[in-house]
Order: structure tokens, then sequence, then C-alpha cells
């Protein structure tokens, strides 16, 4: 029997829940212009939300946090491919970059775009970085469009590798994995550093609407190791239904970068019809699949307090 305390807990998560579920909803309607079917969704966004409503998010923070991400990429026989790691820190402290290479990046685990880049430590000021990250070591990420996973991430500060070619940032390559019935499918948006330029390729590397300007696509579009990156994000992304596997090919060498389950944040409408009626199809929710789904999350909650 439970005790009076745990019935508590649970009553309290069901409400917590189904407060995060209508803020859910509403967001969809304002975003979108139309009431999401969410309990029983047949579009890719609907499918977004449906899983922030009832994701299992204590698997999603294991694979969200880009610290405890690391042991999963090396279960799953992609070790080789993770960024060296420098440092992980509870809190920075003035002095961390004594024992530093001259340039590396700093950043949250449980965030996004909250990042320091520092490429001469010698020029870099170390106060006004570690007060920055250590800043975001005290927000929660998330909350803003029920992202839930992210809030039950433990913040650290990890220090890695800069990755650089010929001097400037990597380009990244965004996967968006799908497993069903067919087996592996996927897409691929290819993105400048600071998102400004972008292009979306079929599997096989076809253009998808707006693909990159033609001298940009002969460098990014297609590499030479485009079937070894293919393969590193079927490998990421097969225990999911859906999700996005970041990665970067810097010289030839394939970079990971981190795993996505709800890719854009807040709800929107499509911005390819085509695209989006691909998304939808080809995502096939499997909501009976307790790793990734969980029906009764107050439960849950409950029992993780």
């Amino acid at each position: 029997m439970l005790s009076t305390s745990k019935r508590f807990d649970i009553i309290r998560s069901r409400f917590v829940f189904h407060l995060r579920k209508t803020r859910l909803a509403l967001q969809f309607r304002r975003h979108t212009g139309h009431w999401g079917d969410l309990e029983n969704p047949k579009t890719y966004e609907e499918k977004r939300q449906f899983r922030k409503i009832y994701g299992n998010h204590l698997f999603y923070s294991r694979v969200a946090d880009k610290y405890r991400v690391r042991d999963y990429v090396k279960e799953k026989g992609c070790g080789q491919y993770l960024v060296p790691l420098l440092g992980v820190h509870e809190k920075l402290k003035p002095g961390f970059f004594r024992d530093l290479p001259d340039r590396f990046v700093v950043k949250p685990n449980h965030g996004s775009g909250w990042k320091k880049l520092v490429f001469d430590k010698k020029e870099a000021d170390e106060k006004s970085i570690v007060r920055y990250i250590n800043s975001r070591l005290n927000k929660k990420y998330g909350a803003r469009y029920g992202e839930y996973h992210y809030q039950l991430i433990q913040p650290r500060a990890l220090v890695e590798e800069l990755l650089l070619e010929d001097a400037a940032l990597p380009w990244n390559y965004n996967y968006f994995c799908f497993n069903g019935s067919s087996g592996f499918s996927h897409y691929i948006l290819v993105t400048s550093p600071d998102r400004k330029i972008k292009g979306r390729y079929h599997c096989d590397w076809t253009p998808w609407g707006e693909g990159l300007p033609e001298e940009i696509e002969k460098k990014y579009a297609d590499p030479p190791n485009a079937l070894e990156m293919t393969e590193v994000a079927r490998r990421l992304s097969e225990d999911f239904d859906f999700v996005r596997v970041d990665l970067y090919n810097v010289r030839g060498k394939i970079y990971f970068g981190e795993l996505t389950l709800t890719p854009g944040g807040r709800p929107s409408k499509p911005e390819n019809d085509e695209r989006s009626r691909f998304a939808s199809r080809t995502w096939e929710l499997d909501p009976d699949n307790e790793l990734l789904y969980d029906r009764s999350p107050w439960l849950r909650i409950a029992r993780s307090r």
C-alpha cells in the first residue's frame, strides 16, 4: 500500500502533468493556427508534442545530456567519433585555463547554444567565461516549450577540443533518422556554423527544397565519407522511432555532436509540404515501446522523487 506522502506525490505529479499537457496544446494552437491531435498524433508536429507529453524523459535526459551521452555513444560502438573531452566541472573556477591547450570550447551539458569558443586562451577573458558558464549552469533549459527531459539533467560544464577546419568552425550535418516497418530512413540538413546557410537533402544527396549554393554544395554535400556518416547515424538512432543525429565532418574525420529528441523546440508550421508528409508518414510512432514512451508519466515522476 502506498504511503500518504507517496499518494500525495502521485496526485501532485498528475496535476503538474496535465498543466504541462494543456500548455503544450495551447502552444500548438498558437504557433500552427489549429488544434492538434496530441493523443493520437498523425503529423510530424503532433508526434513531436506527443513525445514531449508521454516521452520516457528519464531515458531522454540521458541521451540529451552532452556528458552522459558519451557513454551511450560508446555502447553503440561509436566511441571513436567522440570529440576529445578535456575536462568536466560541477562549477568553473578561476584558473581552469591553466592545464588546457591554447584552444577549446566550454559548454554546459544541459542546454543549447550556451557555449564559449576559445581560439587562443592567452587572448580570452577567463573570468568572463567563468561567470557566463556558471550563470548558465544555474538556469533551466527546455521549460518554455515543454522539453522536460532537459530539466532532469544534472548541470555540468564540459571542456572539449575545439574542432576547426582551415581555421574555421565545421559545418553541421543533421541526420533526421526514422526507424519503422520499412527499416532505417533519413534525410539530411546541412548548415553553416552560424546556421545562416542551409540545405536539405534526400538520403541519396539530391536536394530537397532549398539546397546549398552551388560552390558551397560542391564542398559540403555528399562528402567522400558520406556512407560512413550514414552508418554512424543509423547505429546511433537504432533505439528510436525518430531522433536527429548531429555530426561534424572535419578533414574527412567524423565527429559526434549530439542527439536531439524534439528538434526545433516550439511547434511550427511545415516549411515544405512534401518534406512534412515524408516525416509524418515515416515516423511510425512506437507508443508501446517503454524505452521511449510512458502513458502514465505522473507515476514515473512520483517514483523518481
